[in-house]
């Protein structure tokens, strides 16, 4: 989808609320992996586990310091006051939602790489295109259906 240029001041506004959603999350996940240790009696599983997942967050911590995460484009023309972002803005408002946990996802999608290709995935054109399922993309279209943003490039 095609945003204004112009509007970026509001995309980094809605960025940084999400860059500090997943910090949130990420604190959680955290004290998470204390109780997991604490209550679970095959100690190197767990360990092993948390190890995994640890190195897994330090580099999306990474992803989230970096200035121009999920504000990566394709596309960018001066003259019509249009950019087409690798992350579109439906994107970025579905992963804003309560109901959506990124690190949980993220650890997911992780995982099925073997904990292997982190790099692979936090980049803008992954998250952009493989990360969402269709189900959560679908879900919060219908949800907002009659809410119609356009910007007319011609």
């Amino acid at each position: 989808m095609y945003e204004r240029i112009s509007d970026i001041k509001n995309r980094q506004i809605l960025v940084n609320k999400l860059k500090n959603k997943i910090n949130k999350e990420i604190k959680i996940h955290r004290k998470n992996h204390n109780e997991l240790y604490k209550y679970n009696d095959d100690k190197d599983y767990v360990v092993n586990q948390i190890i995994k997942e640890e190195f897994a967050m330090i580099k999306l911590k990474e992803y989230l310091d970096y200035e121009y995460s999920f504000m990566d484009y394709s596309i960018k023309y001066h003259d019509k006051d249009v950019v087409m972002y690798y992350i579109d803005i439906d994107l970025i408002n579905i992963w804003l939602q309560d109901t959506f946990n990124f690190v949980n996802n993220y650890l997911d999608k992780v995982d099925e790489h073997n904990y292997n290709d982190i790099l692979s995935i936090l980049n803008d054109k992954y998250l952009g295109n493989e990360f969402t399922s269709v189900c959560d993309t679908v879900l919060y279209k219908e949800k907002n259906k009659n809410i119609k943003i356009s910007i007319n490039i011609n």
